[in-house]
C-alpha cells in the first residue's frame, strides 16, 4: 500500500511539473511577442500558459498589460481582477485594476479596488486620485473631498492639493478652492491647470480681473490652451469687453475647427454677439451650429431671439416653431421650450377680429335663407383668422370644430323654430372677438323657367339659325316665385331688371365656332337652373343661297264638291303653278285636295303649324283654289263637305287668320294667295291693310323684315275653270327673266290682266293681325 501510494505522488508530481513548465514556455513566448509589440500573438500565448496553468498568475498581468494596448479594457479589469486573488497583497493589482474601472465609467468598482488598493499601502496617492474622481464623477462631493483631504495628509504634492481644490469647487465652495488652487501652482507654477482651476474660482466669485490675469498666466505657458481662452472669454464677457471675449472665442475656434465642441463655442460666440448688438453675426453662428446639427435646440431659440432684435418677426416665429417640431423630452430644453411658446405667442399677436364666413345656407343682403317650414337648420362655415380660434358660438351654444380641418370649418345644426334671427360669436386666442347677427329669411325651393323669346327654340331644345352672323340677340323671360339673382347667357351677363318679378332678359352673344349655348338662371335663393340649346344651322346654309330662308308653298285644291258645283279649274290651275315655281327655290310643297271643314281647321290650327315649327321654315305661301262664299260681311272657303244652305259648315277666313297667329312669331313671310269665288271681298275685308309698292330685289330689308300679305282674286262671280289670275300669276313666273320677282310685281301684271278681260281687279295688301315690318315676299329664281 505504501508503495503504491509514493508512485502515485512521483507520477503526481512528474505531471505539475511538466504543466508548469509548459504554461512558463508560453508565457516567455508571450514576453517575446510583447517586447515585438505583437500583442494579440502575445495574448494568444498567455491565453495558451493559462489553459494549461489557470493561476499563473504573471500570465494574467502580462495579458492583462496586451488588453490595455489592445484597447479591451474590460478584459484588462479582469485579468487584474483575476491577478489580485492569486496575489492579495499585491496593491498594483488592484490599483490597476481601480485605474481601468474609472477610464471604463464603473465608478463603484474604481471606489472598491482603490479601496482594496489602500487597504494594503495607505499612503498611495495614485489611488486616492482614482477614488476622488470617482466619487467626484457620480456626484459625491463630501466623501470626494474627505478623501482628498487624507490624501494631502498624506502628502502635500501638486496632485493633492488641485484634487483638493477641485473637489472644493464641485462644492461651489470657491473661495476655498481658490486658495488650495494657489497652493497647487505654488507647488508647480509650471503647471496649467491650477492656473485654469483659480480662473474658474476667481470668476465664480466674480473676480473678472483675477480671472483673465490667471487666464493670461495659463496662456504664458501654453498658448493653445483652450480652457484657458474659454474661461479669459467668459470673464471678458462678465466684463463687457465684448470684442476681447470674441476674439478669444474666435481664437479657439481657428486654433481647433474640427472638434466636436465648436459648436459650444460658436453657440456661446453667439450670445455675446447678441449681447453686443450684432445682431447678425450671432444670427451667422447660431446658423452654423444648426447647419451642423440641426438638434441643438439652444441655437434655434438663440437665432429666434436675435431675429426678433432685427424686427425679423417672421423669421423668428419660423424658429419657435421648429424648435416646437424638434421632440425636446430633457428638463432644460422644456423650459426653454416653454419660453419660445411665450414669445411665439407674443410675436403672433394681433388685434384683428376673426371674420365668420357662412358657407350654407346662403345670405342675402344679412338674412340666412331658410327653406320654409324648416326648424332645425344645418350651418356650415368656417372661422378665419391670423390665430388660433378660441371659441365659436351660434346662439349662445357653443361649436365645435371640424377636427380633420386646419381651417376651422364647422358644421352643426341650429333650432330656428320661431326664431328671427341667427347670432355668430367667435374670439381668437387674443381675445379678439367678432359678433356677427344675421336675419332670417324663408325661402322657397323652385328653380326659374327659362323660356325664349327669340330665336325660337323647338321642343327639343334645338336653336335655328337664319344666318351665318358670329353673334346672336338672345331674348327670353323667367318665371319664378322669387326674385332673379343672375342670368347667364355662356357666361355673358344678361340685362334684366333685377327688382322685378319673371323679368324679360336679352344679351348678344358670340356663337363663332359654337355648338351649343347655356343659359343659366339662379333665384335670390340659389335656386338654379342651367339650359343648353343647340345651334342647329342648317337655316343659315340655306339662308345663305336663298335671303328668303326655307321656303314653302302649301296648295289646298277642293274640286269634288258634294252640294256645290263641281270644278275643274283647281286641278289645271295648281299644276300651272307647279311647273312655274319649278324654275324657283322652293324647299317643299304640300298639296291638299278635297278637304272638309274638320281637315282644313286641323291642319292650319294643328298640322300645318306643327310643320312649320318643327321644321323651321322662314317663309310661306298659301294658295286656295276652289268655292268661296261671302256672306253677312263674312267670307268663307268652302270645304268639300260644305251645303250649299248652312253658314256653319264653311271654313271661316276669320279662323285661317287666328290659326296663322299661332305661328307666326316663327315665319318671317306669309304670303295668302286666294283664287275663290265670291271669297274675294270678304278675305281681304277681312285682312287688309294697304300695300301698293313693289320692292327692289336689291332691297335687303324687303327680305329680312318680316310680311303678312294676301292676295285675292276678289272675283264675285262663280269659279271658272280658266282663270285669268292664276294663268297671269303662272306666265309672270315663268317669263321673270331676272334672279328674284317681288310679289308686287307679280300683282301688277295680274291685274292688268284682269283688267283687260274686263273683270273685277284683286286685291293686295297686308294681313291685319299678323306681324308686318314693312318687308314682302320674293320669289328666288334657282
Amino acid at each position: 500500500m505504501k508503495k503504491f501510494s509514493l508512485i502515485t505522488l512521483s507520477v503526481l508530481l512528474f505531471v505539475m511539473i511538466s504543466s508548469a513548465q509548459s504554461a512558463k514556455k508560453f508565457y516567455k513566448t508571450g514576453v517575446v511577442f510583447m517586447e515585438s509589440e505583437k500583442y494579440q500573438d502575445a495574448v494568444d500565448n498567455y491565453t495558451k500558459s493559462l489553459d494549461i496553468n489557470p493561476n499563473y498568475m504573471k500570465s494574467y498581468v502580462a495579458r492583462a498589460k496586451c488588453y490595455v494596448k489592445l484597447n479591451k479594457a474590460q478584459e484588462a479589469f479582469n485579468d487584474y481582477v483575476r491577478a489580485s486573488i492569486l496575489e492579495p497583497k499585491e496593491e498594483d493589482y488592484t490599483y490597476e485594476a481601480s485605474r481601468i474601472a474609472l477610464d471604463m465609467k464603473s465608478y463603484e468598482d474604481a471606489i472598491k479596488y482603490a479601496d482594496k488598493s489602500l487597504a494594503l499601502d495607505k499612503k498611495m496617492l495614485s489611488a486616492y486620485h482614482v477614488k476622488i474622481r470617482s466619487l467626484y464623477y457620480i456626484n459625491r462631493y463630501d466623501e470626494a473631498l474627505e478623501t482628498a483631504n487624507k490624501a494631502v495628509d498624506v502628502k502635500r504634492t501638486y496632485g493633492t492639493y488641485l484634487d483638493k481644490a477641485e473637489m472644493l469647487f464641485a462644492k461651489k465652495e470657491y473661495k476655498s478652492a481658490q486658495d488650495i488652487y494657489q497652493l497647487a501652482i505654488n507647488k508647480e507654477p509650471n503647471e496649467i491647470t491650477a492656473f485654469i482651476g483659480i480662473a474658474n474660482a476667481y470668476y465664480q466669485q466674480g473676480m473678472y480681473d483675477q480671472a483673465v490675469n490667471a487666464a493670461n498666466s495659463a496662456l504664458r505657458q501654453d498658448q493653445r490652451s483652450k480652457d484657458a481662452y474659454w474661461i479669459r472669454a467668459f470673464a471678458y464677457h462678465k466684463k463687457m469687453d465684448y470684442m476681447s471675449a470674441i476674439n478669444d472665442l474666435s481664437q479657439i475656434i481657428v486654433l481647433y475647427p474640427n472638434e466636436d465642441y465648436v459648436n459650444d463655442v460658436l453657440y456661446k460666440r453667439g450670445e455675446i454677439y447678441y449681447d453686443f448688438q450684432q445682431n447678425n453675426n450671432a444670427i451667422n453662428d447660431f446658423t452654423r451650429i444648426i447647419d451642423k446639427d440641426p438638434k441643438y435646440y439652444q441655437a434655434y431659440f438663440k437665432r429666434a431671439s436675435s431675429y426678433e432684435s432685427i424686427h425679423n418677426f417672421d423669421k423668428a416665429i419660423d424658429d419657435y416653431e421648429k424648435l416646437d417640431k424638434l421632440g425636446l423630452t430633457d428638463e432644460a430644453a422644456i423650459t426653454m421650450l416653454g419660453a419660445a411658446h411665450v414669445r411665439l405667442f407674443e410675436l403672433k399677436r394681433e388685434d384683428n377680429k376673426p371674420v365668420i364666413v357662412i358657407t350654407e345656407p346662403s345670405i342675402v343682403n344679412k338674412k340666412i335663407q331658410i327653406i320654409k317650414g324648416i326648424e332645425i337648420q344645418t350651418i356650415s362655415g368656417r372661422v378665419d383668422d391670423e390665430s388660433e380660434i378660441k371659441s365659436l358660438k351660434i346662439n349662445g351654444v357653443e361649436v365645435a370644430f371640424d377636427s380633420t380641418s386646419k381651417k376651422h370649418e364647422f358644421f352643426t345644426d341650429v333650432i330656428v323654430k320661431e326664431k328671427s334671427e341667427i347670432t355668430f360669436v367667435a374670439s381668437d386666442i387674443y381675445d379678439n372677438v367678432r359678433t356677427d347677427k344675421y336675419g332670417i329669411q324663408r325661402t322657397e325651393v323652385d328653380p326659374p323657367e327659362i323660356s325664349l323669346v327669340t330665336p325660337y327654340a323647338s321642343d327639343d331644345g334645338q336653336i335655328y339659325l337664319e344666318s351665318e352672323s358670329p353673334s346672336l340677340y338672345i331674348e327670353g323671360t323667367i318665371i319664378d316665385a322669387s326674385k332673379i339673382a343672375s342670368i347667364t347667357i355662356d357666361s355673358v351677363i344678361a340685362s334684366y331688371i333685377p327688382t322685378t318679378i319673371n323679368p324679360s332678359f336679352a344679351a348678344t352673344i358670340s356663337i363663332a365656332n359654337k355648338s351649343k349655348v347655356t343659359l343659366i338662371a339662379t333665384d335670390i335663393f340659389g335656386n338654379t337652373t342651367t339650359k343648353e340649346f343647340i345651334l342647329n344651322r342648317e337655316g343659315a346654309q340655306i339662308a345663305a343661297n336663298n335671303p328668303m330662308g326655307k321656303t314653302w308653298v302649301v296648295f289646298i285644291e277642293n274640286s269634288d264638291y258634294k252640294t256645290f258645283a263641281t270644278l275643274n279649274g283647281p286641278t289645271k290651275d295648281i299644276s300651272l303653278m307647279k311647273s312655274a315655281l319649278s324654275k324657283y327655290v322652293i324647299n317643299n310643297i304640300i298639296t291638299k285636295r278635297n278637304m272638309t271643314k274638320q281637315q282644313m281647321q286641323k291642319f292650319f290650327s294643328i298640322e300645318l303649324r306643327d310643320m312649320v315649327v318643327k321644321n323651321h321654315v322662314s317663309s310661306i305661301v298659301v294658295w286656295y283654289a276652289g268655292h268661296g262664299k261671302y256672306l253677312n260681311n263674312s267670307g268663307y272657303w268652302i270645304p268639300v263637305d260644305g251645303k250649299t244652305d248652312d253658314e256653319f259648315t264653311y271654313f271661316n277666313i276669320t279662323a285661317l287668320k287666328a290659326a296663322m297667329q299661332s305661328y307666326s312669331s316663327t315665319i318671317t313671310h306669309t304670303l295668302v294667295i286666294t283664287d275663290a269665288c265670291e271669297s274675294g271681298p270678304s278675305f281681304y275685308q277681312a285682312m287688309r291693310g294697304g300695300d301698293d309698292d313693289v320692292r327692289d330685289c336689291s332691297d335687303w330689308k324687303a327680305t329680312k323684315f318680316k310680311s303678312s300679305q294676301v292676295f285675292s282674286s276678289a272675283g264675285y262671280e262663280l269659279a271658272s275653270d280658266n282663270s285669268q289670275f292664276t294663268k297671269t300669276f303662272a306666265n309672270t313666273l315663268i317669263h321673270n327673266p331676272n334672279s328674284c320677282i317681288p310679289i308686287g310685281s307679280i300683282v301688277k301684271k295680274v291685274k292688268s290682266a284682269v283688267a283687260k278681260n274686263k273683270q273685277q281687279e284683286p286685291q293686295f295688301g297686308k294681313i291685319d293681325g299678323l306681324p308686318d315690318e314693312n318687308g314682302t315676299f320674293f320669289f328666288m329664281r334657282k
